[in-house]
């Protein structure tokens, strides 16, 4: 049980023979145990079953040797242990860690099959996709960047490791686990996988909120109590996904992933000119920026507001009370809108935004 242990064990949030519950997202203090349960996990697995998972990071700074080798550090004794001696060591080579047995002399002799696979969101896009057979858990560890600095369209950089890890998304078999800490809430995570910043900011340490996607699939948000109030009662919540955004739940890769600007980008970008959209009823932004190192200009749409909307000089409408404004490419703003849409030099706040923008430009024949 969770109170006879002196850390945090994210393994018992994580019910593995639910199949309609895959992802977990983790907030909770330093040093509290997370990262450790979860190790752990693998490790059990891969000794009982023969099953590997994959441990992910941000930067393939942290998975190179020279970092990451501490990570199975404390299970050294263990995995002697619960091997009964088969192996009483690990190596660490072409981002896989492997169970071995070292002899008196401190030579390896021999090594398992791979237990733990690592990947890097930054170089994903460089890796091949083979298929690993099954993975038991995929564990993204720090993904709340305290400072704002994500990586560029970093949200289909994970979807990316996902798919090159997980070939058959649809029996729930493998669980996909976020651990991270309250550094921030405004993490591009939060609202991909259905919470708004409001959300976040009314749950507290000992809350679980099940999140319940328009497939009839759940998203477990859980806030990790300290470890010293680990027995204290557990608050249970349950909300709709609003997002119609549902890509990373249902498995569809391949469609719904839209560039985002990282927040250094946004820091150093200059607003040339804005237009607003009302589709639906609801309202977006056009903004043509700079980029002030490079000097080259792109597209940036957010969702907005009805005021902001009605004070716009070009308006595109698809309510004839407000009046619609076809984009025709006369003037300069919809040719600039016209060329850097050709030239892909686009962002956006949110997939769910680029899902919106993208039907709505083809309805228009704007490409």
């Amino acid at each position: 049980m969770i109170g006879k242990k002196k850390y945090i064990d994210v393994l018992d949030y994580i019910d593995l023979d639910d199949n309609n519950c895959v992802y977990y997202l983790f907030l909770g203090r330093r040093a509290d145990g997370k990262t450790y349960s979860m190790i752990k996990a693998m490790l059990d697995t891969f000794i009982k079953e023969g099953i590997p998972s994959a441990y992910v990071r941000r930067s393939q700074e942290m998975i190179i040797a020279k970092n990451i080798s501490f990570l199975l550090q404390p299970f050294t004794d263990y995995i002697e242990k619960k091997t009964k001696g088969k192996y009483n060591s690990y190596t660490y080579r072409n981002n896989c860690f492997r169970f071995a047995y070292k002899n008196d002399d401190n030579k390896v002799v021999t090594t398992s099959d791979p237990v733990i696979y690592t990947s890097a969101l930054s170089t994903v896009m460089t890796q091949k996709g083979a298929d690993k057979g099954k993975i038991r858990f995929l564990c993204f560890d720090e993904y709340v960047e305290p400072n704002g600095k994500y990586l560029t369209n970093e949200y289909t950089l994970f979807t990316n490791v996902i798919s090159n890890f997980i070939r058959d998304r649809t029996d729930g078999y493998t669980k996909c686990i976020l651990l991270g800490n309250p550094l921030s809430k405004s993490c591009i995570y939060f609202r991909e996988f259905g919470l708004s910043a409001g959300d976040v900011d009314k749950y507290k340490p000992n809350d679980i909120v099940d999140i319940k996607n328009k497939d009839g699939s759940i998203t477990k948000f859980v806030y990790l109590p300290p470890v010293e109030e680990k027995k204290s009662k557990i608050n249970k919540y349950i909300i709709d996904n609003n997002s119609e955004n549902n890509s990373i739940v249902t498995g569809i890769w391949d469609v719904g992933n839209y560039r985002h600007l990282t927040a250094e980008q946004n820091s150093y970008s200059e607003l040339i000119a804005s237009a607003g959209i009302e589709y639906r009823e609801k309202y977006y932004c056009i903004e043509i920026r700079n980029d002030m190192k490079t000097d080259n200009m792109y597209l940036f749409y957010r969702p907005s507001s009805q005021e902001f909307f009605k004070k716009q000089d070009l308006r595109y409408s698809d309510n004839p009370l407000n009046g619609y404004v076809v984009l025709t490419g006369k003037t300069d703003f919809e040719k600039v809108l016209r060329d850097l849409t050709r030239l892909q030099r686009v962002f956006y706040s949110d997939n769910f935004t680029g899902n919106i923008i993208e039907t709505l430009w083809r309805r228009d024949v704007l490409l």
